[in-house]
């Protein structure tokens, strides 16, 4: 949920991570992104095939962060 309580559950709308200002959100099964006013992309949850985006696949990330676009 990106909450740090990773294994709990809620049933209510929890705030992620310390931002206010997120611009958009997604969903995976188990994973979230999201965009914050700013333009920078932020992504947490379970990461066993690269789905967050951060180059540490296999490394699950329980609050967001912060994925570096390189420009093609």
């Amino acid at each position: 949920m990106g909450t740090n309580n990773t294994g709990t559950d809620a049933a209510v709308p929890q705030p992620v991570g310390t931002g206010t200002d997120w611009k958009t959100t997604t969903a995976g099964n188990f994973h979230s992104c999201a965009i914050r006013s700013t333009g920078r992309l932020y992504c947490w949850g379970s990461n066993p095939v690269g789905e967050l985006g951060t180059n540490n696949t296999g490394t699950n990330a329980p609050v967001p962060n912060r994925v570096i676009l390189i420009a093609e």
